[in-house]
């Protein structure tokens, strides 16, 4: 059986592919090639590549949700507000049952899932949420919650608690 695996931002995917009989594997027919298993995800944020987590940020999450990240991330409005690129008096205005658009929700997740790793990697989230405001020679001294306004950011802090992780100086 081969294995087939590629990489989407630092996760790797790896499954089982299964030539189908009468076929040449000089020439292989990606047309009749069938994933035997679901595909198994390896690392440390595979959560938010999740198709839930896709289908969650296109129906939105509701204002109350970020309300409750940003208590559990010690995280005001305004830095809420800075890491969704929405001003401070947008998210005033906004009730706690407003669903916030596809690409705010979606940072909302990929903030969450950072959260649930760095609070196994730390054990709590006391110690994540001061780490999170600590600043980091291999960010050039800036912070790791400064990073979190850019998809890449994120991909970066992730990387940095897998470093952690892991016993790699981080």
């Amino acid at each position: 059986m081969e294995k087939f695996q590629f990489q989407i931002n630092g996760v790797i995917f790896v499954t089982n592919v299964i030539n189908m009989k009468g076929k040449s594997k000089s020439t292989p027919d990606l047309s009749n090639n069938v994933l035997n298993e679901p595909f198994e995800v390896y690392g440390s944020a595979a959560g938010y590549f999740s198709l839930d987590a896709i289908n969650q940020a296109r129906a939105g999450m509701s204002m109350q949700y970020l309300l409750n990240l940003g208590k559990d991330l010690a995280l005001s409005l305004q830095e809420m507000g800075q890491i969704l690129h929405l001003s401070l008096r947008t998210l005033q205005r906004y009730t706690p049952t407003k669903m916030l658009d596809t690409d705010a929700s979606a940072k909302l997740l990929q903030l969450n899932a950072l959260r649930q790793h760095g609070v196994q990697v730390f054990e709590n989230e006391e110690n994540f949420n001061k780490w999170l405001r600590t600043p980091s020679t291999l960010l050039e001294n800036q912070k790791p919650i400064e990073m979190l306004d850019t998809p890449y950011g994120f991909q970066l802090v992730d990387q940095l608690l897998g470093r952690i992780e892991y016993g790699i100086f981080a």
